[in-house]
């Protein structure tokens, strides 16, 4: 499991365009809103995912996911 160092905590705007892939999350795979959003946000910035969340484990093969322990 890779390491992963604390970051700061900072406000994102949400692109408008962004809304489609997070309803398309929450309707295919039944995640929370915010975790829908999440999602959305790292598919749109081809980022990874950060979490220790397993309802991602849904949407592992659509958005790279770094898995940590709670």
């Amino acid at each position: 499991m890779p390491s992963v160092s604390p970051r700061p905590l900072c406000k994102i705007l949400f692109p408008q365009f962004a809304f489609s892939p997070a309803a398309e999350f929450r309707a295919d795979h039944k995640l929370t809103y915010t975790d829908c959003f999440a999602a959305a946000l790292a598919v749109h910035r081809k980022a990874s995912l950060v979490t220790s969340d397993q309802d991602f484990a849904t949407v592992e093969k659509k958005i790279d996911i770094l898995w940590t322990t709670a």
